[in-house]
């Protein structure tokens, strides 16, 4: 099971990388749409695997059902954020930083942001351990990609 986790891992340190290289050839909302085509059809596969195989359809639709208006809205909200940031990541990869910097500064705004989403709508606490922790691991994002 470790190796799956460690293949895995080692392809998702190349991600940058592959689209550095792919974006040398095309413009970054070709990368787009040919990456969510691509993603369509995996996808379509996999739903016609469950369906056929499973015989999940009825619960499929059963679960599609209960979802509430703002459940839906939340969908789109997040595929439309999900959309944006790739087509942001992939102008940023193709124009401006390199994959490392562009990886760096997405994974230290994510904590960042998520500190402050936790702290501002969720009201939790934080330890003076955990708050150092954050601070240690902000500063090593900042040292590193500083070259």
């Amino acid at each position: 099971m470790y190796h799956y986790f460690l293949g895995i891992t080692l392809l998702k340190i190349l991600n940058p990388y592959f689209r550095k290289h792919l974006l040398e050839s095309i413009d970054s909302h070709d990368l787009l749409f040919i990456n969510g085509f691509i993603m369509a059809i995996l996808i379509s596969i996999i739903f016609l695997y469950q369906v056929i195989v499973n015989k999940t359809l009825n619960k499929t639709i059963t679960n599609y059902n209960k979802l509430t208006y703002i459940q839906v809205v939340c969908l789109v909200i997040l595929c439309s954020m999900g959309i944006g940031s790739s087509l942001l990541l992939f102008e940023l990869d193709k124009n401006h930083n390199t994959p490392f910097l562009n990886h760096i500064f997405l994974k230290s705004g994510g904590i960042i942001l998520l500190l402050f989403v936790s702290i501002i709508i969720f009201e939790e606490e934080y330890n003076l351990y955990q708050i150092f922790g954050i601070i240690l691991a902000s500063i090593g994002l900042i040292i590193l990609s500083n070259n």
